[in-house]
C-alpha cells in the first residue's frame, strides 16, 4: 500500500474522532451529546490498532 494512502487514511480518522470529541464537548442538546460520546468511544476502540499499525508503517518507511 502507498504510503500517502496510509497518511491520508490515519488524518481522515483523526479528523472524524477530533470532530465527533467536539460535538460531544460543545453540544448542548444532551441526547445528542451523549451519542456523540458513544460514537467517540466506538471509533476510538475501532480505529486504535488501524492508527496505530498506520503510524508504524509511516515511521519504517521514514516518513515520521
Amino acid at each position: 500500500m502507498p504510503e500517502w494512502l496510509i497518511a491520508v487514511a490515519a488524518g481522515y480518522v483523526l479528523l472524524l474522532i477530533s470532530f465527533v470529541a467536539v460535538v460531544a464537548v460543545l453540544d448542548r442538546n444532551h441526547r445528542r451529546g451523549d451519542r456523540a460520546v458513544r460514537v467517540l468511544r466506538m471509533l476510538l476502540i475501532g480505529a486504535a490498532p488501524g492508527v496505530a499499525g498506520a503510524l508504524l508503517k509511516l515511521h519504517q518507511v521514514g516518513l515520521l
